[in-house]
């Protein structure tokens, strides 16, 4: 693949539109597989949609990627991951909370936050 300019996301991208999704029609990038791409002095590490089954499908998959962009100039090292990204877990009340006053605006509602309309007493 012939590349204008020093490695980059948009490059990164670009290589993956040839790689198409196991079982889809279409490439990773226009399914939306692609959940994160990050390009640092020639290391570049990709994740994609953890729900292509584990197994021969995920590692032909993640195989064709990293060809993909191995292909481009200036990498040095591939890693591409399936895993979504971390999300919080929800709180969780009882005992821990037994005790524990509201945060401002209500149970289960976190802190006014600077575009939030705040009630000011006599204002």
């Amino acid at each position: 693949m012939s590349q204008e300019g020093p490695l980059n996301r948009e490059l990164v991208l670009a290589a993956l539109r040839t790689v198409e999704a196991p079982r889809r029609r279409g490439n990773i990038v226009a399914l939306d597989m692609v959940r994160h791409v990050a390009v640092c002095d020639g290391h570049v590490r990709v994740r994609i949609d953890p729900s292509v089954p584990a197994g021969a499908q995920r590692e032909q998959l993640r195989q064709s990627a990293e060809a993909a962009v191995r292909a481009l100039a200036g990498v040095k090292q591939v890693e591409i991951a399936f895993e979504a990204p971390a999300t919080r877990p929800p709180a969780e009340s009882g005992p821990a909370d037994a005790g524990a006053t509201a945060p401002p605006g209500g149970a289960g509602r976190a802190a006014p936050g600077p575009m939030d309309p705040v009630d000011l007493p006599g204002v």
